[in-house]
Order: C-alpha cells, then sequence, then structure tokens
C-alpha cells in the first residue's frame, strides 16, 4: 500500500492506508526528490527519517524534500471534520451533565494507541501536528466543572448559556486537554483564580504545571448553564459541542451592538428598542446582559434597554466627569448611579443672570422693578419667549442593533 501512484524522476506522490493502527514510514530518496505522502486510512503516520519524526494525522498529506541528508516536511491539513488542524476528537457530555469528555471520533471514548487525537499546535514558527494517544500526567480526559465555582467570572443565572472553549496544550513532550472562558488564547495563562475571564480549567486529575511558555490551541466550544439552583450547578448543553480552532461567531459576537443608518437588521440582529424577549428563545442574549437588568414583565422574560429618542453618554465609570452620576436613574432593575444602562433626564447646568440699569425710585417707590440691596427699584421688562420644544444640539437619527442570536 506504499506504492506511489505517480513518480518521476524529481517526485513521487504515495497514497497510504496505515491499517489498523497508527505506523511509522522510513522513506528513502535522492538529494533533490520531493515526495507527497496522503494518508487514507483512519491512524497517524508517523514520517520518520533522517532529521525529522512528524505525524500525518487520517485524512492529511505531506509535503517532503530531501537535500540528501535532512528531510523538509510540511504537513497540509485537507478533511478533519470540523477543523483541518484537528483530527479523530469529539467533544461529548458525559452522562453527568458538567463533565466533558475528549474522545475520539474512531473509538467513541478515550484515545488510546489505535485511537489517536491529533492537534496542529502552534510552537512560535508555524504549526505542528502533536498526538494523544493515552492518559497524560495523570489527566483523565474530562473537564469536570465543580459545584458553587463561577468559573471565568460568569454568574449563576438560570437559564443562562455560557460559552466555554476547550484546548490542547503542548507542554514539549505531551498533550493536556484543558478550558478557558476565553476562544483567542495563543499560551498557557498561568492564574489559578477561577473566576479569571482567561483562567485554564486543567482536565480533571491533571498534574501539569501551568507554564506562560507553553503554546496552546483551540480545539472547539460547548455552552453550560450555571445555576447554583440545580444538582450539580452547572449544565452542559449536550448539543453545544463542536470541534474547530475558530470559535463560532454566534458565540463570540452576542451582545456586539452596531450604529445603523439604513434602519435594518442584518442576520442575527434585533433592534434595541426596549422590547420583551423570550429568554428560551435568546438564553444567550440573556446571559450577555447578566440577566434582566433592563427590567421584565415576566420570570420568562426579559428586557432589551430602550434607547430610542436618546442621545448615548459613555459610562462615567469613576471618571468623576459626570458629576450627577450618583443620582442617575434606575436601568430597569433598581439599578440606579454610575452603572451601564442607568438615566438622567434633560437639564440646564446652575447659573444666573444679572441686569443693570437705572434706578427710577428709592424703597416704596412704583410697584414695578427689581429691587437692589440698597433698596432701590430698577425697571424691568419681560423678555419675550425663544425656541423650541427642548435644548439640543445638530443631529442625525441613526438606527441602533444588537447581536441576539
Amino acid at each position: 500500500d506504499d506504492a506511489p501512484v505517480f513518480s518521476t524522476g524529481i517526485a513521487t506522490i504515495c497514497f497510504i492506508d496505515p491499517g489498523a493502527a497508527a505506523r511509522d514510514f522510513d522513506p528513502t530518496a535522492p538529494s533533490g526528490h520531493l515526495l507527497v505522502v496522503i494518508n487514507q486510512g483512519s491512524y497517524p503516520i508517523t514520517f520518520d527519517s533522517d532529521g525529522i519524526a512528524a505525524d500525518i494525522a487520517a485524512n492529511q498529506w505531506g509535503f517532503a524534500s530531501y537535500d540528501g541528508t535532512t528531510w523538509n516536511l510540511k504537513v497540509i491539513p485537507t478533511d478533519a471534520g470540523a477543523s483541518g488542524d484537528i483530527d479523530n476528537l469529539k467533544l461529548v457530555r458525559n452522562a453527568e451533565a458538567n463533565k466533558l469528555d475528549f474522545f475520539t471520533r474512531s473509538g467513541g471514548a478515550a484515545p488510546d494507541a489505535s485511537n489517536v487525537i491529533s492537534v496542529a499546535i502552534p510552537d512560535g514558527n508555524g504549526k505542528v501536528v502533536r498526538r494523544r494517544a493515552a492518559a497524560y500526567l495523570s489527566g483523565t480526559n474530562q473537564i469536570v466543572k465543580a459545584d458553587a465555582t463561577g468559573y471565568w467570572g460568569y454568574i449563576t443565572l438560570p437559564g443562562s448559556q455560557y460559552p466555554i472553549y476547550p484546548y490542547a496544550i503542548w507542554d514539549g513532550t505531551g498533550i493536556v486537554f484543558a478550558a478557558s472562558g476565553c476562544p483567542t488564547l495563543e499560551k498557557v495563562t498561568t492564574t489559578t483564580t477561577a473566576t479569571d475571564p482567561n483562567y485554564m480549567l486543567l482536565e480533571n486529575g491533571s498534574t501539569y504545571d501551568r507554564n506562560a511558555a507553553h503554546y496552546c490551541q483551540l480545539i472547539g466550544w460547548f455552552e453550560a448553564e450555571y445555576d447554583t439552583g440545580n444538582t450539580p450547578d452547572w449544565t452542559i448543553k449536550a448539543d453545544s459541542c463542536g470541534v474547530g480552532t475558530v470559535a463560532p461567531r454566534y458565540l463570540t459576537d452576542i451582545g456586539m451592538t452596531r450604529i445603523d443608518f439604513s434602519g435594518k437588521a442584518k442576520p442575527g440582529e434585533v433592534e434595541v428598542n426596549g422590547d420583551s424577549l423570550p429568554l428560551v428563545s435568546y438564553a444567550r442574549l440573556y446571559t450577555f446582559f447578566g440577566g434582566a437588568i433592563y427590567g421584565a414583565v415576566d420570570s420568562s422574560h426579559f428586557n432589551l434597554p430602550n434607547p430610542r429618542g436618546r442621545t448615548l453618554r459613555i459610562w462615567d465609570h469613576g471618571a468623576a466627569v459626570d458629576p450627577d452620576r450618583a443620582s442617575r436613574t434606575d436601568r430597569g432593575d433598581g439599578t440606579g448611579g454610575d452603572v451601564v444602562g442607568s438615566k438622567q433626564a434633560d437639564g440646564i447646568k446652575a447659573h444666573a443672570h444679572t441686569a443693570s440699569g437705572a434706578y427710577l425710585t428709592a424703597a416704596g417707590g412704583g410697584p414695578y422693578g427689581i429691587t437692589n440691596s440698597a433698596g432701590y427699584y430698577y425697571a424691568y421688562e419681560n423678555a419675550p419667549s425663544v425656541g423650541g420644544n427642548e435644548t439640543r444640539m445638530i443631529n442625525l437619527n441613526v438606527g441602533l442593533f444588537i447581536r441576539a442570536y
């Protein structure tokens, strides 16, 4: 099964099926020769020859050149399911709802010598395919979310759908699985505070010592509800698990707000207009807000903010620029003051007007006028009313839309 299907004096193309297990491939060739190896099987091929040892995972192909001393191999992902950088990985919610299993697609269980998970992980100079074929550093191939723990700052919230992102870490010897609340990590974070947004929750039982020099690769996503009224507190959504190296926009863009000049919502958006939305249909947006902070008609709905007809003021957030920040009014859930969503009525800054002119008579004189401290009266006349219905700056109407699903 190693026979080339095409060969010239300078290039050879081979289609190889490793069979029922991973296998080594040690080619020989003259200097200057090019070799293309296409893995047609379900198990990896280890290209192991003259100065190189690297894996060509299932459904990948490798492009190798030989200079007479050393092979130079470039592995090209082709079809690896959800992502070309990931092979034979399947994320599965355990029967215990707070646990996520890292299984192989080929075996439907934890990886072993016959069912290997491969991930292309950065090394500072590109990506190198790494393998997980057994338990490593006592890890159990499983993420376990503990009760009463608000990982990544998530709060207990009935109906919540919090996005969580699994990673593969390469420590120089093997792959360690982890999960984070951040989908864009490139290196391991060393914080051990579970509520930090970039905290990495290691696979259960792992003895891995977090190292900021180690690279990692996003390998998927899933969603979970955190509600301390449930048992267990964390419930992973069984149908939310996906495999890939780029998180889907329906997770990362929820809550993104857009100013618009057409008055039309894009797919996935709703107008920010104070509407009451059903929690069951917009759980991700509800989670993004952190609950019904703009009010709700009942426990199964939540309100959008309603900025229509208002100008937007950037949250003071401790800058002490807004002199009346402490007296800002309720945003909808009883919370006012220096918080996002709180309101202010229109107003005019306190000021005084002065008048001057010759006095007409001493104190006790005519019935009209403005008195001064010496008791003299001055003539006055009411100024005519001017202006419209409000004090405003030159403006232009725009629409405001939020990514909701």
